[in-house]
C-alpha cells in the first residue's frame, strides 16, 4: 500500500444571514512501510454565494381574476401617487391593506417605496419607512435594487 494519495473535501458553511460559503480542502499524503506521512494540505479561497434575492410579494401579479381586479384598482393609482408624492392618496390604499407596502406594484417588481425614493419626495419616503420593518426596507426590485439604491441615484443623502 505504498504510494501517494490525494483527497479533497468540499465543506459548505452557512452564516446567520443566509450567506453560503464553500471551501475545498485538499490533502496529499504518502504511505510507506505502514506509516502515513502528510505532505500538504491546501485550502482554496472561500467562495461566497450571494444571499437570496429579497423579492417583494407577487400576490397582485397572480393570474387570477381577483388579483387582476385589485391590481387595476390599486396599483395604477398607487404608482401615480408615489411618483407625484401624493401621500394622502397612497395612505388610503395602505391603510386599507398593509400588504400593499411589500407588494410588487409594477412589472419591474417595484414596491411603492422604490418609486417614492426615486422621486426624492422625502415626506412620502419618511412615512413609508416609518411603517416598514428593516427586512421590508431591504426588498429588491427585479434587478436587485433596494429603495436605498433609488434614493442614492436621486441624490438623497438622508
Amino acid at each position: 500500500m505504498e504510494g501517494v494519495y490525494k483527497s479533497s473535501a468540499v465543506v459548505h458553511i452557512k452564516d446567520d444571514q443566509g450567506t453560503e460559503m464553500t471551501k475545498v480542502i485538499s490533502g496529499v499524503a504518502s504511505i510507506s512501510s505502514s506509516q502515513v506521512h502528510e505532505h500538504a494540505i491546501h485550502v482554496d479561497n472561500v467562495v461566497a454565494n450571494p444571499p437570496k434575492h429579497r423579492t417583494p410579494s407577487l400576490h397582485l401579479m397572480e393570474d387570477t381574476k381577483e388579483a387582476r381586479q385589485k391590481y387595476l384598482r390599486v396599483c395604477g393609482p398607487l404608482t401615480k401617487a408615489a411618483l407625484r408624492g401624493d401621500w394622502g392618496t397612497a395612505r388610503v390604499f395602505i391603510e386599507e391593506d398593509r400588504s400593499i407596502l411589500t407588494a410588487s406594484i409594477t412589472k419591474g417588481h417595484h414596491i411603492v417605496l422604490h418609486l417614492a425614493a426615486g422621486t426624492g419626495c422625502e415626506h412620502f419616503v419618511e412615512q413609508l419607512v416609518g411603517m416598514m420593518t428593516r427586512k421590508e426596507l431591504e426588498l429588491q426590485d427585479g434587478k436587485g435594487n433596494t429603495a436605498m439604491c433609488f434614493a442614492a441615484i436621486n441624490g438623497s443623502v438622508q
